[in-house]
């Protein structure tokens, strides 16, 4: 048996009395938080679902998303974790693509989900919430909808003494754990499948080298479904034994309290965060328990370091680089005397990296002039995208995963992703491919054309920005454009920037001229 789930119990045979959880007032032990666990696994087993279905995840960074993570792991069925902002469009894409037979989400996104869903047969809506008023709507609307049923999450937890016990599911290494969906090249976003394995070697091998203590805090201010949070922030906490505190939001207000009250020794965060963090200022807290700070999403801006850790005087900024398809992190750099700038540091345990010309031929050993598309080969390299054996063969070359990042690596094997091949947007550490935005765009009767960029933002790294060309004798406005944007893509998503004009830059064989379009801004 390999359950992704048994480094929770383990952590609990250990220290079973140890604090292993904090959201706002409430606290679990290893001990309560295992016996959680359990009783939901058995739960959702009692609701009809059966090892190998996938549910559905789209909770913020509660207990409730803990537990459920770990229970249906326990349970042999796959989690779909996914974001709370996301709209119909986008979450019916990600219900069917998987394969959920329900999903665990909070009141006020359920009528969102329900109507996403309507589509899937025999359909289980599981709602977070103690609101007797908020069940009472609900229960209304699954009726009115066709839908099956839904069920109360504390139901799942207030059953402990009335189930008897179950066996323990088999799982497989190798089998698929959690499915998260990454934006697509080609439109809609593709679900990449991560094994049990795959999650614990990103959890466990490849942090040694921070030397991850059970007498740490980590703090998880990055969202918990997104793989970043998830697998480098909740897995290594759950798999060391440390005390995890939960934020809800990740205002400065919010994380510099939670990091204080509770002597956060360690969290993650993308750039936009951090500069967040550096412009609010310490605001007289005492924030020295911190000592390590992993970034990742997108290249930090010269001087956040320095002012970071001016900020947190016993921490250290470390830079380093993953995606969903390599379950987060592969590179890091490991300390303060070891970091090189501009790095993402050097290959985690296990990892291998190299660089391809175009023609997929490997270049020869390291240097500075020797850039092209970086390739990794890792034990934690995902099973493919669900359902779409051609996008995952072509993401391939052999047992290499191509990332679609341009990089060098120096002689001592320290890592400089330099730009990107493909053509994606990072905006606040998100991936944000512009064909699906742009889809969306020309789905709107008063657009014709429609190409997106992004532009440099000294906060989120890059803004997206649209250049709409209106339907003949149809009237569109910018702002018009962008409230249509909001209802049909993630907040993430959406451009902030809209111009109208007349007619896109074209080349002589009538390719857009993306690199003019974003001129048009200036």
């Amino acid at each position: 048996m390999f359950d992704l789930s048994t480094m929770v119990a383990q952590s609990a045979r250990r220290y079973p009395e140890k604090i292993a959880l904090i959201e706002g007032a409430e606290r679990w032990t290893f001990a309560e938080l295992d016996h959680a666990i359990s009783e939901v696994a058995h739960g959702l087993a009692e609701q009809g679902f059966h090892p190998g279905e996938a549910v559905g995840l789209q909770l913020k960074n509660t207990a409730p998303f803990v537990i459920t993570y770990y229970a249906v792991l326990r349970a042999g069925m796959i989690v779909v974790p996914f974001n709370p902002l996301a709209v119909e469009r986008e979450v019916e894409h990600i219900l069917s693509a998987a394969g959920c037979r329900g999903a665990v989400v909070p009141a006020s996104t359920a009528g969102t989900v329900m109507d996403a869903a309507t589509k899937i047969e025999d359909f289980l809506l599981i709602v977070d919430t103690d609101d007797e008023g908020a069940q009472d709507t609900i229960t209304a609307q699954v009726s009115s909808s066709g839908a099956r049923d839904f069920l109360a999450f504390s139901e799942l937890l207030r059953r402990a003494d009335q189930r008897a016990p179950q066996p323990a599911v088999v799982s497989r290494a190798d089998d698929d754990a959690v499915v998260i969906f990454t934006s697509g090249t080609t439109g809609m976003p593709k679900g990449a499948a991560l094994s049990h394995f795959n999650l614990w070697m990103s959890c466990t091998a490849l942090t040694t080298r921070s030397d991850p203590s059970s007498e740490e805090v980590a703090l998880a201010c990055l969202p918990l479904f997104h793989v970043f949070g998830m697998s480098g922030i909740l897995n290594v906490s759950m798999a060391w034994g440390m005390t995890l505190v939960l934020a809800q939001k990740a205002d400065p207000e919010t994380v510099l309290g939670l990091i204080e009250e509770h002597g956060v020794t360690r969290f993650s965060a993308v750039p936009t965060m951090l500069s967040d963090f550096i412009q609010a200022g310490a605001q007289g807290r005492d924030l020295s328990s911190v000592r390590r700070v992993t970034s990742g999403g997108s290249t930090l801006r010269p001087g956040v370091i320095s002012q970071f850790e001016e900020m947190f005087p016993e921490a250290a900024l470390l830079e380093g680089y993953g995606a969903s398809e390599t379950t987060s992190s592969v590179c890091v750099n490991q300390s303060r005397s070891e970091r090189r700038p501009g790095s993402v540091g050097t290959p985690s345990w296990g990892v291998e990296m190299r660089i391809a010309d175009e023609d997929g031929s490997v270049l020869p050993p390291p240097g500075a002039g020797h850039v092209g598309e970086l390739h990794v080969r890792s034990p934690t390299l995902f099973n493919g995208y669900v359902g779409e054996p051609d996008e995952t063969e072509a993401t391939f070359d052999g047992e290499w995963f191509r990332t679609g990042d341009m990089a060098r690596i120096d002689q001592d094997g320290y890592v400089y992703i330099v730009d990107r091949i493909k053509d994606v947007i990072i905006r606040a550490g998100y991936n944000v491919y512009p064909s699906e935005v742009e889809q969306v765009l020309q789905n709107h009767p008063g657009v014709a054309q429609a190409v997106v960029v992004g532009l440099p933002d000294d906060r989120v790294g890059q803004e997206i920005a649209a250049l709409v060309v209106p339907s003949p004798e149809e009237q569109v406005t910018e702002e018009l454009i962008k409230a249509y944007a909001r209802d049909q893509l993630s907040a993430y998503k959406h451009p902030r920037i809209v111009k109208i004009c007349q007619e896109l830059p074209h080349s002589s064989t009538g390719k857009v001229l993306r690199r003019h379009v974003a001129s048009a801004f200036s």
